[in-house]
């Protein structure tokens, strides 16, 4: 059986579901068609209820791919939304007989909603469902009980239930990075073309080594799962929907070793490694220690990981250091005591400045970390908010400061209680059309945009947030000025990257003139 799997992407094709899928499929006897459809929706960030439509040539070319396929799952987040509707629906319309299943963190969390769109839902961990589905497709049985499945028939919903999750990580088959039959779309062209070994090049994401070179980087992970319940983050719907079981899982050492040097002896091209799992020190130090230390022998490359200020120590810290880690980010999220509380962080400003200073520590050794600050949050108050800004002043030089605006994705708390309480109305505006990288149009907004700037006098900032001028230039009417004033400092920002770069000698091949964009968003 041929299974087509098809998912929006980032620019760097970084697809860990649906790769993972195709691996699994390959495995155990399926042919498997993966189809990566990158979206520059960034562009498009500051446009409210802008709904994304991928080229019609891109469409057609889809079209064509799934003609001999005899089953299409499309994989997506929240936030793809409209651009994993838009391939269902060409799939559909150009063949409609062929059974399509949507899987991913939107369908497991809203599972009756996505049936409005397909008569296929899986919900949770898709590797065996997706194999049994494709089985029973193709021995003729019933596919009506497959646990994890979910299905519209004659009208009704069935709802199966959800089998364990994958204990044993060390079982599954790396991800798929094999590029056979594997397609993209290439913008020059406006085609879908098969990517071949120098197209994952060219797409592959492009990070500073310790010094300030861009290095190919590979993106894995050797964890699955979040230790955390964060109320706004959606990994907390697993330990709801895995009451009792082990939720985060690791693979073991020698298994992710032998994928990196796997990848490294196909893609000599790969010069750095970056962990993208959710927290990566959340782990016993000890197996950290044998992670760094046989990383550094092993593989000896750059490496990039993420960390949270409550599994952070020094000793793990310092092991990844040796191992060559060179970047790592933060989420501080806030610096209120209630609105910490709220979040369900488990954590105080204690944690977080800890967690800072170890990082200071060390920062010869590391590109400028990226902290993450939360903003929008309804049900905090700007003297709420300025209690953050207190924090980001107390924070050790140098950084990165990565405001987020505050969206109530399905499957979170807060999904629930802004419905509840009236602040979520319009769910394709609010959640599925908006990008979380665009704070309001604010007066305190404006204040953390100019703590963004390392340089910028902190005195200044502080005489700003008084009470008098923060009680006048909050009111709604001054929104607009300075949400208006973000945006010109963002692209200002943006031209000063891109012009440091260029100034470093590192713009001037034909590679990087065509990806301007991405420097300027990752060089600092």
């Amino acid at each position: 059986m041929r299974v087509a799997l098809i998912t929006p992407t980032p620019y760097d094709l970084f697809a860990s579901g649906p790769r993972a899928l195709s691996a699994h499929l390959r495995a155990n006897g399926h042919d498997t068609r993966l189809i990566l459809l990158p979206g520059e929706t960034g562009k498009y960030k500051y446009r409210e209820n802008y709904i994304y439509q991928y080229p019609r040539s891109m469409m057609e070319d889809l079209a064509r791919l799934t003609a001999d396929c005899d089953l299409v799952g499309v994989s997506f987040m929240s936030g793809n939304f409209d651009a994993a509707l838009q391939a269902t629906r060409t799939v559909q319309q150009a063949h409609p007989g062929t059974p399509v299943v949507w899987g991913g963190h939107h369908t497991t969390v809203l599972p009756k909603q996505s049936l409005e769109y397909v008569d296929l839902v899986c919900i949770g961990e898709g590797e065996d469902c997706l194999l049994d589905l494709a089985n029973a497709l193709e021995n003729g049985d019933d596919i009506t009980g497959i646990e994890n499945l979910c299905l519209r028939v004659d009208g009704e919903d069935i709802i199966n239930t959800i089998r364990p999750l994958i204990q044993d990580l060390d079982a599954l088959p790396f991800i798929d990075y094999s590029n056979d039959d594997h397609w993209v779309y290439d913008k020059p062209q406006q085609r879908l073309i098969p990517l071949d070994d120098e197209g994952l090049r060219l797409n592959a994401a492009q990070y500073p080594d310790r010094d300030k070179v861009l290095r190919y980087t590979y993106k894995t992970m050797i964890t699955r799962g979040c230790p955390h319940h964060c109320a706004y983050c959606g990994a907390a719907h697993n330990h709801v929907l895995y009451e009792g079981q082990k939720v985060l899982r690791r693979r073991s050492v020698d298994n992710m070793m032998a994928e990196m040097r796997q990848i490294l002896d196909r893609y000599p091209f790969y010069e750095m490694f970056h962990m993208q799992d959710d927290v990566f020190f959340a782990a016993p130090t000890r197996e950290i220690l044998a992670f760094a230390s046989a990383y550094g022998e092993q593989i000896g490359k750059p490496i990039r990981a993420q960390m949270s200020p409550t599994v952070i120590n020094d000793a793990k810290f310092k092991a990844m250091i040796d191992a060559g880690l060179c970047f790592t980010e933060l989420g501080l999220q806030t610096g209120n005591t209630n609105t910490m509380a709220l979040y369900r962080r488990g954590m105080s400003n204690d944690h977080l400045l800890r967690a800072t200073e170890i990082i200071t520590r060390y920062r010869d050794y590391l590109n400028t970390p990226d902290y993450h600050v939360i903003l929008d949050c309804p049900w905090e108050t700007p003297d709420d908010v300025v209690d953050t800004l207190k924090l980001i002043w107390k924070l050790p030089h140098p950084y990165n400061l990565l405001p987020s605006s505050l969206v109530f994705y399905p499957g979170t708390e807060f999904y629930e209680r802004a419905k509840a309480e009236g602040h979520l109305t319009d769910e394709f505006a609010q959640v599925y059309r908006k990008h979380f990288t665009t704070p309001k149009g604010s007066y305190v907004n404006f204040l953390f945009f100019l703590s963004i700037f390392n340089r910028f006098p902190k005195g200044v900032v502080e005489k700003m947030a008084a009470k008098p001028l923060l009680d006048t230039f909050s009111r709604e009417e001054f929104g607009p000025l300075f949400g208006m004033l973000v945006r010109m400092g963002e692209n200002s920002r943006k031209v000063g990257r891109v012009a440091r770069y260029a100034a470093a000698g590192k713009m001037f091949n034909l590679h990087n003139l065509r990806n301007i964009d991405k420097i300027a968003n990752y060089w600092k």
